[in-house]
């Protein structure tokens, strides 16, 4: 027997790529994948899971910061001092040391090599309970 979950992530009414987690009653992870950019569609493959779930939709904010780093393009990074904003990367390199004391909120910031674009993190969509469809 196969369980799943699937659906539509929206953003101000807008399909959107975003996190989706899927977590048992007791809170232990049962799978996790993206929504699809251009539809927002998602399919998590919840097997063995029948009972209900919790369904937690976030935006990606990627990894924490760390010197002498390579980043690439499209990669995506938070600083220690993570306050609901991310970075993007725009030009590929290495973060080098020591990395930036200050972080800007919008615009761009230069890490060593690498410039990265601010962006702001939506808030989090939680849905409870969603019971998992069972496909043969």
């Amino acid at each position: 027997m196969t369980t799943r979950i699937a659906g539509v992530v929206k953003l101000n009414n807008l399909p959107a790529k975003r996190v989706v987690t899927a977590l048992s009653i007791d809170g232990s992870l049962v799978a996790t994948g993206f929504s699809d950019e251009s539809t927002g569609f998602f399919d998590l493959d919840t097997t063995p899971e029948t009972k209900a779930l919790t369904v937690i939709v976030t935006d990606d904010a990627g990894s924490e910061f760390t010197e002498n780093t390579e980043y690439e393009l499209d990669d995506i990074a938070h600083p220690i001092s993570y306050a609901g904003i991310a970075y993007k990367c725009t030009t590929a390199g290495n973060s080098g040391s020591p990395l930036p004391t200050e972080w800007p909120l919008t615009g761009t910031v230069t890490v060593g090599t690498a410039e990265f674009t601010a962006f702001s993190i939506n808030q989090p969509q939680v849905y409870s309970p969603v019971k998992p469809q069972v496909v043969e």
